[in-house]
Order: structure tokens, then sequence, then C-alpha cells
């Protein structure tokens, strides 16, 4: 996986909105199944608030395509809304909390022909703990 970030922040004033814009590229094996995943990518800005932060972003999870028949695939991208909140432990310790939903869409194609799409949402979170 490879993943960049830039951080632009304002002056050191209470006032001035830290922005973060983010892009994540990636892939997975996915070896029990008939189908070979590709490139996934995200694409994320967000602002850093005094409460918490919050992003929202554009996931493509990349093209599935099958093993066993030729020119079949299934294609997943959507949308995220993320909210992330960092609680310091003790002077080294950090627990990170991020959370939000995922809006996707899928499309099949079979012979480069499409034979059904689906939409749906997602809620998804996770807990970091860091040093």
């Amino acid at each position: 996986m490879l993943s960049f970030a830039v951080f632009k922040t304002g002056s050191a004033q209470a006032d001035a909105f830290p922005i973060l814009l983010s892009a994540t590229l990636g892939g997975a094996d996915v070896r029990r199944s008939t189908f070979e995943a590709s490139l996934s990518a995200n694409l994320a800005l967000g602002i850093d608030l005094s409460l918490a932060a919050i992003d929202v972003g554009y996931l493509a999870l990349g093209r599935f395509e099958s093993k066993k028949a030729a020119e079949s695939n299934i294609e997943v991208e959507g949308f995220i809304l993320s909210i992330a909140k960092g609680l310091p432990l003790f002077d080294i310790l950090h627990l990170d909390f991020k959370g939000g939903l995922f809006r996707w869409r899928a499309e099949a194609r079979f012979l480069g022909n499409p034979i059904g799409s689906d939409t749906g949402s997602a809620g998804w979170g996770s807990a970091v703990l860091r040093f």
C-alpha cells in the first residue's frame, strides 16, 4: 500500500482550521475466491476541529476480475463520511477512534456487457492503540 498526506494549517492562532488532504493506493490478494483484485484508491479531504476530525472521501475498491470466466468483472466504488477522535491515555499512549458511513455502488459485467448493479450503505469503525 502506498499513501501520502498533505497538511495545510493556518497560523498558530486558535481560530485556524487544519486541513488534511490524503490519498492511498493499495491492492489485495484474494486467495480463496474465483476473483482477482486490482488496484484500489482512496482520496479524502478533512478538517480537524477541536472536538474531532471529519473526513469526506471517494473510495474505489477496484475491479475484481473472474479467474474462470473471461472478461467478467465486478467494480465497486463509493463515498465515505467519517469522524475521528484521539484520546491521550498517558504521555506516550493514545487511543484513536474512527468510524463512519460508506455509500457504495457495484456493477457487474460479463463479456463486457452490464449484467447487474447494486447500491447500499455500510457503517464501519475502528480503534487503534498507538505509542
